[in-house]
């Protein structure tokens, strides 16, 4: 399709794409991949810094964070196909998640189930009875319409009414939606700030004789992910190394041919939340591996 073919071709053109947050209503949710199977099978890297975003999630929306398998197939061992989180993540390397908007089941006090996508299933009679009462009392009777006679010119006398699932169902009140919005915005950037960060740290110059100087060029990672953003997205044939091209002004490089170095990904600072890394028992460092130093003699 068009539209579908339109993501792909943009997402290819833009191969640095860290992030990706998909929208939808409703339920009050964060899903996050895996779509096609269990946590047991992903990565465990990338599981880390999922976690870390789960924890700003409930932190700044109060939205809890579910796998889109373990606790959002709509019929078990069925995963949803054409999934666009999935594709962001498998296919692009991408931190993508949804955000199902509106937490209408907090509303209205009901207990989490197990599995979340079962709010959706089993919304009893009993249920809907605290949705009448929440919109009367709280959403200005939006949902609720009362039923009233229309003269149809070939049905004859009929009734038009019945729930209008539009705002308090489907999407929030609007005077629900500037600290939605303010929560959901903070708890986006948070997220893209985790970006890789790269820096060119130190330029040192050691005069040699013979009218030749060693430049050393130390580039380094500040961010949180490495370079490659989430660990799994080093094995994606686009996910190029970072490399270092210079041109040469008032000097000449003795290899030209050096002007451009492959340096390796560099790792970032962060590892996402109950690695074990942290442990005081045994305390863990990468290293320097978040630096690397290209080398010219000019």
């Amino acid at each position: 399709e068009p539209e579908a073919r339109a993501v792909v071709a943009f997402a290819s053109r833009h191969p640095h794409i860290v992030t990706w947050l998909n929208l939808h209503t409703f339920g009050g949710v964060v899903i996050r991949p895996l779509g096609h199977g269990p946590d047991s099978k992903m990565d465990q890297a990338d599981l880390a810094v999922f976690r870390q975003l789960e924890a700003w999630m409930t932190e700044l929306t109060g939205y809890p964070t579910v796998s889109g398998y373990e606790e959002f197939l709509y019929e078990p061992d069925k995963p949803l196909h054409g999934d666009l989180t999935d594709y962001a993540y498998n296919q692009r390397g991408a931190m993508a998640f949804v955000v199902e908007l509106w937490d209408l089941f907090a509303q209205l006090g009901l207990p989490r189930p197990k599995r979340f996508v079962d709010h959706y299933d089993r919304f009893s009679r009993d249920d809907a009875v605290r949705l009448a009462w929440w919109d009367r009392h709280e959403n200005g009777g939006q949902i609720f319409q009362p039923w009233t006679e229309h003269l149809h010119p070939q049905l004859g006398l009929v009734e038009i009414g019945g729930p209008d699932p539009r705002f308090g169902i489907w999407n929030p009140p609007l005077g629900a939606l500037p600290p939605m919005c303010e929560q959901q915005s903070a708890a986006l950037l948070r997220v893209a700030a985790l970006a890789p960060a790269l820096r060119i740290g130190a330029v040192t110059r050691h005069e040699l004789p013979g009218g030749l100087t060693r430049v050393e060029i130390r580039i380094e990672n500040h961010g949180y992910l490495g370079s490659y953003g989430l660990a799994s997205a080093k094995k994606l044939s686009f996910n190029e190394p970072v490399h270092a091209a210079v041109r040469a002004d008032g000097c000449e490089l003795v290899d030209p041919g050096s002007a451009h170095q492959v340096l390796g990904h560099l790792d970032g600072w962060g590892r996402g939340l109950f690695t074990g890394n942290n442990l005081p028992a045994h305390q863990r460092t990468r290293g320097s591996s978040n630096a690397a130093v290209a080398t010219y003699l000019v």
